[in-house]
């Protein structure tokens, strides 16, 4: 996610450890596989060097880095400390997608799960074109799994997950609204626990309905070429993504 004048949603603070159960649905291990082949398909090679940018509680790096070497990038920290818990040594690093630097370059990144839309506009875009560039080598893969586009989204959307487990069930309910250029997503969570009893909390995510040809503009300018492929990484809730190299 990235920095805003707003406190960051508490699913990426102080509710972190609720995000891998309420994602219990989603298949990483098969979207991994699916991301693999694509990135072999942009000449990415097992053994080569691949950044997440957004990686969250480490879900996807956990099966990549059974082929690849990865490391992880995500502004928070919360988040971060449940994906070093499931990593071991895997290097994670702490910054925002649009302002970061590393030590590269780096064979391949990626963005996955819509992270992409928590950049607020353009301006942002283009810093985080820019990082990207900075970040992977000439000729290396770049993919990128970005969030709705404007004509895509549906404004009074409502929604339910439910994850149960012997020492904790969740429920969290959705309504999406829109606000001009942003979607916003209002979560009110129900929590139950033998350790912590009864939780409730809400969260407003506000997610920026960017055409995907703006981003691909501005990832061109950055000297990374970006091409739709709608096929996506399948799963239960698949999306389109942007894959390329970095001219």
């Amino acid at each position: 996610m990235t920095g805003r004048a707003e406190d960051p949603p508490s699913l990426y603070g102080a509710h972190a450890d609720w995000y891998d159960r309420i994602y219990a649905w989603k298949d990483y291990a098969a979207e991994a596989r699916e991301l693999e082949r694509i990135l072999g398909e942009e000449g990415t090679r097992p053994g080569d060097r691949v950044l997440e940018v957004g990686c969250g509680t480490g879900s996807f790096l956990e099966p990549l880095a059974r082929v690849y070497r990865v490391t992880g990038l995500d502004s928070s920290a919360e988040m971060l400390r449940v994906a070093a818990a499931k990593l071991g040594d895997v290097p994670l690093l702490r910054a925002e997608m649009q302002d970061f630097a590393v030590a590269g370059p780096f064979d391949a990144v990626v963005c996955l799960f819509s992270s992409l839309g928590y950049l607020a506009n353009v301006e942002e875009l283009r810093s985080t074109a820019r990082c990207f560039a900075r970040a992977v080598r000439p000729g290396g893969a770049v993919i990128v799994e970005p969030w709705l586009e404007p004509e895509e989204f549906e404004a009074g959307r409502v929604g339910l997950d439910v994850a149960r487990g012997p020492d904790r069930s969740l429920a969290r309910s959705a309504f999406a609204r829109r606000e001009g250029d942003v979607a916003e997503i209002e979560f009110r969570w129900i929590a139950s626990s033998v350790d912590a009893g009864l939780e409730l909390a809400t969260e407003i995510h506000r997610l920026w309905l960017c055409p995907h040809a703006t981003i691909r503009a501005e990832f061109l300018a950055a000297g990374i070429e970006l091409r739709a492929d709608e096929r996506g990484l399948g799963g239960a809730r698949p999306r389109a993504l942007l894959r390329g190299r970095a001219v």
